[in-house]
């Protein structure tokens, strides 16, 4: 799971190398999402770091330099300000960042879009949302679905800029993408478990 502000995860009693943390505190995030594929995608775009460069230090590959910690941490610890990501980071990290010049540090915030408003009023966005977020799908796929109000629902994705067109009838996630926070993700995640939970008989 992801941090949440004004709470550490420092690495047991024991000294640990700041491989060691950024590597724990990546396997924690991804352990929040079932799709680890769309987990690692995620962090990519609200970092701005390559997916490839996520999965090197998850295998405690390489060492992050200052502005990847903080880009990093920066999302672990759903912070609106380099002073909230010190407070709330371990402390192994913080004693790495405090020695940063955070003028320097190019500022990650939530996007200015209430993407969690969007889909409590209407959960089939969600739905497709996720569902986008894996793989491409074909806009016949959410017809048979969803009928008609999926394709309108896929629509409103579009106009929002959060999906794309990427072939004829396909379409998957665009760049831009919301925050994705811990109450947007529970409201995702129940509302995916409500619809393909199985009743018992």
């Amino acid at each position: 799971m992801m941090l949440e502000k004004n709470e550490t995860l420092n690495c047991s009693k024991m000294v640990c190398s700041i491989e060691e943390q950024v590597a724990r505190d990546l396997e924690n995030y991804l352990n929040f999402f079932p799709n680890k594929t769309f987990a690692f995608r995620n962090l990519s775009k609200e970092t701005g770091l390559n997916e490839k460069t996520l999965r090197r230090l998850i295998k405690r590959e390489n060492t992050p330099s200052n502005q990847t910690l903080f880009k990093l941490y920066f999302v672990f610890t759903q912070s609106n300000s380099e002073k909230e990501v010190l407070d709330s980071c371990p402390t192994i990290i913080k004693e790495r960042l405090s020695e940063f010049e955070l003028d320097s540090f190019e500022k990650i915030t939530p996007k200015n879009f209430d993407f969690l408003e969007v889909i409590q009023s209407d959960p089939i966005i969600g739905e497709i949302y996720l569902m986008l977020a894996t793989k491409k799908v074909d806009l016949s796929y959410i017809l048979y679905h969803y009928g008609k109000y999926g394709s309108r629902a896929l629509e409103k994705l579009v106009s929002l800029k959060l999906a794309c067109q990427v072939e004829n009838g396909l379409y998957t996630l665009s760049k831009k993408q919301p925050f994705l926070n811990a109450s947007l993700l529970k409201v995702l995640g129940l509302r995916m478990t409500k619809s393909y939970m199985k009743t018992e008989s």
